[in-house]
């Protein structure tokens, strides 16, 4: 299994960037990672998620090949610091065209510290990747 947070140089430089990225855009998801050998791009619908509802994720491959075809994508959210009962669901992601998935997660029963984890599977090839967020608490 390959992970990119098992080279910890590319982790800080990918997570913080991530984070920043985040932040930056004012509560929305909206990001370009790596994942294996591709760059993927997130979005969320509603954009940002909001506390109490379910988020519609999509996820867009830039320059996929004919490898891509015999992949899986999925993904699964949880927070870190809190044990929940659905961390361990992973919604698989429909293909939607060469390019693009879509899934419907969860409920994001909380504000705070959350993660967005996709996993690819190709063969024996697994990459994994997590996206940290912050979901606002509603005003």
């Amino acid at each position: 299994m390959t992970r990119i947070s098992s080279d910890w140089n590319w982790q800080g430089v990918v997570a913080a960037s991530m984070l920043v990225g985040l932040t930056a855009c004012a509560g929305e998801i909206s990001q370009t990672f790596p994942l294996g050998n591709y760059q993927i791009t997130l979005a969320t619908d509603p954009s940002p998620p909001q506390v109490g509802e379910d988020a519609e994720v999509t996820a867009q491959f830039k320059n996929p090949d004919a490898a891509l075809d015999s992949c899986q994508l999925r993904f699964r959210q949880f927070m870190p610091d809190h044990e929940m009962s659905a961390d361990e669901t992973w919604h698989d992601m429909q293909r939607l065209g060469k390019d693009k998935f879509r899934a419907r997660g969860s409920e994001f029963g909380m504000g705070g510290d959350w993660e967005l984890e996709f996993k690819l599977s190709c063969g024996a090839d697994t990459h994994l990747v997590s996206v940290p967020y912050m979901l606002e608490w509603p005003e």
